[in-house]
């Protein structure tokens, strides 16, 4: 995710205009792959409260 956000704001230094004047097309991809990495990076911790909900319980042993 470092890498992307580097990368937009590279994006808007590089335009040297304006700071809206980055490529529409270029930021949006960029935002959408941080997005899934951000959704991605966020399940993790909700697997693990699940997975220890479930050993509290009994359900599965480690």
């Amino acid at each position: 995710m470092e890498r992307i956000n580097t990368a937009l704001f590279s994006a808007v230094e590089r335009s040297g205009i304006e700071k809206g004047s980055v490529d529409k097309l270029d930021a949006e991809g960029m935002i959408i792959r941080w997005s899934a990495l951000h959704a991605l990076r966020s399940l993790f911790p909700l697997a693990g409260a699940m997975m220890g909900f479930l050993a509290m319980l009994q359900v599965i042993k480690f």
